[in-house]
């Protein structure tokens, strides 16, 4: 199986955490079109991808590597 992006792995813990980008922004304090940046061309900065990780529910090294569990 190919490994995903941090892109893809941040789109993927969005949809399962029943979210729309404009709700995930909001939760952040950001805007909607860069959580659109960030799910397909933008890689957020380390403190931002743990931000993401807490409100998506999933493991900081899982969404920034891809290795271990969500």
């Amino acid at each position: 199986m190919a490994k995903t992006t941090v892109h893809q792995r941040i789109q993927r813990a969005r949809e399962r955490a029943s979210m729309t980008q404009g709700e995930l922004a909001v939760a952040l304090g950001a805007q909607q079109p860069r959580v659109s940046q960030w799910e397909t061309r933008t890689k957020p900065r380390p403190q931002r991808v743990r931000q993401i990780a807490e409100v998506l529910g999933v493991s900081v090294a899982w969404l920034a590597t891809g290795e271990g569990k969500p």
